[in-house]
């Protein structure tokens, strides 16, 4: 009698980095969507970290937003319900073989096991491409209770400056460095700017032109759109914000301040790295995709396009469960089409930056379309309500106070707008 077939075995390896732990997740729920446990058995590998809206951590900067908002454990999201039949592996991988397709596994706690696979997802790379990791002189800003804690780190800063009559002691407390790239750093580096010179109005020795923030940018501003970052970049320079992109090997000019932080790397390899084979070491420095997600040259192998936001990694969740389940089916891949977004960024709380139509739109009617964006962005009628009402709460708020807190921002960031910042 035959011994029976057991079913193929899909491993998927998650992380943070700028999808926000949202990709691995994703991949993992739409392929147990179309899988039943006997046609694959599916396994995902991640940190123990929550899933992060990344665009909406300066709204928790700027007190619009409190971190329940923005940050969720994996359990309390939309995906929670498919991800029951996925056995779910929190640590990080130790160790990635796909000649012989084997990973070891670094559990949080306990010993490394090793994972037989017959098909791989990496929803985000083992390794951040060269150049692109974190800096050890920077903190990385993985969630949205590190963007409470800077709120606080920014209004001690202030405390500082504002206490000192040392001339290089204000300037380290008025200097904020950012790293990273797309709107998420866009926004965050434009909330740094926000919070200091509204500080700044209430200390009578400090002033607004005082406060300098630099957003250090391992590639190109925007990724997904260079030309619209360009633009981005200009504007961003008119709010206060001196854009700076590193050189190839991820080296920057070091600058003096007491607030350096940086958004996560792609990569999947926090706590240590991950030790590759030879078809997988390539993707460290030449990470690519063919077009319908496989990774290039490898077989059985599938992988996340990096950049846009959360709408952007679903829709790629979706098409490579589509083309792993073909392929175990014994159909066709499919070419992968990344869904059109209007370019357009918030800046400063209530204000943006857009293009539309080949115009380029500046003020609050491109903020407007920012919240739009984030709002459609979002999953959920429940998420896009708990938001809304946030930022509701907020601007309610900020009329009676006219300060920054817990759930509440100004309505006008600035005293006088900026030059090239329409109202």
């Amino acid at each position: 009698m035959a011994a029976p077939v057991s079913p193929p075995r899909i491993l998927v390896v998650g992380g943070g980095g700028p999808d926000g732990g949202l990709a691995g997740p994703a991949v993992a729920a739409a392929l147990a969507r179309r899988l039943a446990p006997r046609e694959a058995s599916i396994s995902l590998v991640r940190p123990p970290a929550p899933v992060t809206d990344l665009d909406l951590l300066a709204d928790v900067v700027v007190g619009a937003l409190r971190p329940s908002r923005v940050s969720r454990e994996l359990s309390e999201t939309d995906l929670a319900a498919d991800l029951a039949a996925v056995e779910e592996l929190p640590g990080r991988l130790a160790h990635l073989d796909h000649t012989h397709r084997v990973a070891r596994w670094r559990p949080v706690s306990g010993p490394e096991r090793a994972l037989h696979y017959d098909v791989l997802v990496l929803a985000t790379p083992p390794r951040p491409p060269v150049g692109h990791e974190v800096p050890a002189d920077l903190t990385e800003l993985a969630d949205a209770t590190g963007a409470e804690e800077l709120r606080h780190r920014l209004e001690a800063a202030l405390d500082r400056a504002d206490a000192s009559r040392d001339p290089e002691v204000r300037d380290r407390a008025l200097t904020v460095v950012v790293r990273g790239a797309g709107t998420p750093a866009v926004r965050l580096a434009a909330a740094c700017v926000h919070v200091l010179r509204q500080g700044a109005l209430s200390r009578n020795s400090l002033r607004r032109t005082d406060v300098r923030v630099l957003l250090r940018c391992p590639g190109p501003l925007l990724p997904t759109d260079p030309d619209f970052g360009v633009e981005v970049g200009a504007r961003l320079r008119d709010v206060g914000v001196e854009v700076r992109i590193e050189g190839a090997d991820g080296s920057g000019t070091p600058e003096a301040a007491d607030v350096r932080v940086a958004l996560p790397a792609a990569g999947a390899d926090a706590g240590g790295p991950v030790v590759l084979d030879a078809d997988l070491a390539a993707l460290r420095t030449e990470p690519s995709l063919d077009a319908d997600l496989r990774l290039t040259g490898l077989d059985a192998a599938w992988g996340i396009p990096g950049g846009g936001g959360p709408r952007a990694v679903r829709h790629a969740a979706e098409a490579v469960a589509a083309n792993v389940v073909a392929e175990l089916h014994g159909g066709r891949s499919e070419d992968y089409r990344a869904p059109t977004a209007l370019p357009v960024v918030g800046l400063t709380p209530g204000r943006g930056l857009a293009r539309v139509a080949g115009l380029t739109v500046a003020g609050r009617a491109a903020g407007a379309l920012d919240r739009v964006r984030t709002l459609v962005e979002l999953p959920t009628a429940r998420r896009r309500a708990a938001v809304l009402g946030g930022w509701a709460r907020g601007g309610w708020a900020s009329r009676r106070s006219g300060r920054t807190g817990r759930d509440a921002v100004p309505v006008d960031p600035f005293v006088a707008a900026a030059p090239g910042v329409e109202a």
